[in-house]
């Protein structure tokens, strides 16, 4: 294959790679989950229709066959078109549509800039007016699928805050607590964080690191952060515990900024999370359930908090429990002088 061959199917194939995944984009238009989506991605659409044309009419001519852009889109057998396999799958649910799209972009775009510098003018050319339709393709997507990864981010950690187990976050030397991970810590009944290393460790010692995802972007269900629920209406506190974004803080920094609860060292690490465990199993389990469910949603009530953290707490979590309603609960027995027979198992 000569040169000139070989520019030739290297154009067409840019030119198929912009046919399909126009034609896969438009086919969200009537089927996206927002009308903005809808209009943005036929936009899309038409960016890549625009720059498949440029790339069928430049192999025309490299062709030399007389062969026009209709002749390349629609006048070849389906086996004919060396498109990305990426681009051609079908488009599924509108968050796999996009991360099609950033990472093809992604891609698309080094290719774009590196052919702007090439040899071949017209390809240059081509390669220059495409790019700057694509940068902002890029951009648009990339922060869609960061706002949406973070909303999931979100509902998952406020899954997390009503759930009916006790949660306890171990941070020792190796670990990694920085900025969302962070929140898996925060959103703990109680944090333990080793002071200074293990005995014959070679790790260094533990550290967190608050990062802004800490404050703000993941909000509780009663729309403060995990942090301004610990620090509540200590706005000193709260200011400090931001002052320390984006440092490592050791254990007794991390207590002192309200980032943990305990800092147990080497002696007493293994005695205090066993005594914590053994403490939180010897309590009721449904009054555990329903105290946890309070302290974990302190200032203001929302709706949420009411129907998750209130209503669900004392009337699913323990008000319809045997514990409460059996033949041996509580209630039903209240009066009898019979004692109540509690099953010591979590909901």
């Amino acid at each position: 294959m000569d040169p000139q061959q070989a520019l030739f199917k290297y154009v067409v194939r840019l030119g198929d790679n912009a046919l399909v995944l126009a034609q896969r984009l438009i086919e969200i238009v009537a089927n996206g989950p927002e009308l903005e989506e809808e209009l943005a991605n036929a936009n899309f659409s038409l960016d890549y229709l625009g720059q498949a044309r440029m790339f069928y009419t430049l192999a025309g001519e490299l062709e030399g066959k007389g062969r026009t852009e209709d002749d390349f889109a629609f006048h070849r057998a389906e086996r004919d078109f060396e498109n990305l396999l990426l681009i051609e799958q079908p488009n599924g649910h509108f968050g796999d549509v996009m991360v099609r799209s950033v990472l093809f972009d992604t891609f698309y775009l080094l290719q774009l800039e590196a052919l702007s510098t090439c040899s071949h003018q017209r390809l240059a050319d081509i390669a220059v007016k495409s790019a700057k339709e694509i940068r902002y393709h890029l951009r648009h997507g990339s922060k869609w699928l960061a706002r949406e990864i973070t909303r999931y981010r979100k509902r998952s950690l406020k899954r997390l805050d009503v759930s009916s187990r006790s949660l306890l976050a171990l941070i020792e030397p190796g670990s990694c607590f920085t900025g969302t991970l962070l929140e898996l810590a925060l959103a703990a009944d109680r944090g333990y964080m080793l002071e200074g290393v293990f005995e014959e460790s070679t790790l260094p010692a533990a550290t967190v690191r608050p990062t802004a995802m800490n404050f703000g972007p993941l909000p509780m269900g009663n729309g403060l952060t995990r942090l301004e629920t610990r620090l509540l209406d200590d706005a000193d506190a709260l200011a400090a515990a931001r002052g320390a974004m984006g440092g490592d803080l050791e254990a007794e920094a991390a207590e002192a900024l309200g980032f943990v609860t305990f800092t147990p060292d080497d002696i007493d690490w293994a005695d205090g999370v066993r005594i914590a465990i053994e403490a939180r199993a010897s309590f009721s389990p449904d009054s555990l359930t329903g105290m946890e469910a309070s302290l974990r949603f302190p200032g203001p009530e929302t709706m949420e908090t009411k129907i998750f953290g209130r209503l669900t707490a004392w009337q699913n979590w323990i008000f319809q429990r045997p514990n409460a309603v059996g033949e041996e609960g509580a209630l039903k027995l209240y009066g009898t002088g019979k004692q109540a027979s509690f099953d010591r198992e979590r909901v």
